[in-house]
């Protein structure tokens, strides 16, 4: 999560994600992962209590750049008990950046490992290593699923501002949990006040718009929006409308 100015940005979203994942786990898997996870308030005094800690005199270099805040990340194992990690958020990052498509499908997107956060990562990993990454022109990798609708991003959730069938009016539409993804921070915020929908958006919906110079955004609890553009090259000649 992101830590600023003593703010810890959607602090009660992340308690509730994660949480939520530790009850899930603990159901799937009888009680063998999970079964005494500490409670809302615990986890809430450990990271107000490990953030309090982080100062702005750790910046590593006296030539590096300017922080912008700090990612706090809070790990929970299958026992409930936690680990706390922190790094320095040093970059402004460019805009727009770019986003490729993942040159196969995630075929399994209603696995547990991808609806919650967890540190099993192959399948992120995979699709970001097939492009070299990481890049400094290449935000992030979008994946998608045997049906060819989009999912979301290795890092971030995603979001194309589309004309509204009806009234025409420019709204914003994220991939449908659905479709197979995780319910990120930022994208719950974002639904529960309205800034966007849940549609179902396909590849071609998402190249289309690239074509028609529709905004396009990454977003997460991280970084915030992201804006992005598809870059639309023979690394994704093997991805079909």
């Amino acid at each position: 999560m992101y830590f600023y100015c003593l703010e810890l940005w959607l602090l009660k979203e992340h308690l509730t994600r994660i949480l939520a994942a530790a009850t899930e786990f603990a159901q799937l898997y009888h009680d063998d992962y999970f079964s005494t996870p500490p409670s809302r308030s615990e986890l809430q005094a450990k990271l107000v209590e490990y953030a309090s800690s982080v100062t702005y005199t750790s910046n590593p270099s006296e030539n590096a750049l300017p922080l912008t805040g700090w990612k706090i990340k809070l790990l929970l194992d299958y026992r409930g008990q936690t680990t706390l990690e922190h790094i320095p958020l040093n970059t402004t990052l460019s805009s727009p950046r770019g986003i490729v498509l993942a040159k196969q499908p995630v075929e399994d997107t209603h696995s547990i490992f991808v609806r919650c956060k967890t540190t099993r990562r192959k399948v992120y990993q995979d699709a970001w290593q097939s492009f070299g990454l990481p890049r400094p022109d290449i935000f992030d990798v979008i994946l998608w699923n045997l049906e060819k609708r989009v999912t979301e991003g290795c890092i971030s959730n995603i979001a194309v501002e589309i004309p509204d069938e009806c009234t025409g009016a420019l709204v914003w539409k994220t991939p449908a949990l659905s479709a197979g993804l995780l319910n990120g921070c930022l994208r719950q915020s974002y639904l529960a006040r309205g800034k966007m929908v849940e549609a179902d958006l396909t590849i071609e919906d998402l190249v289309d718009a690239a074509r028609a110079n529709q905004r396009i955004i990454c977003f997460n609890s991280v970084r915030g929006d992201v804006p992005v553009r598809l870059i639309l090259d023979d690394n994704n000649s093997d991805v079909t409308c």
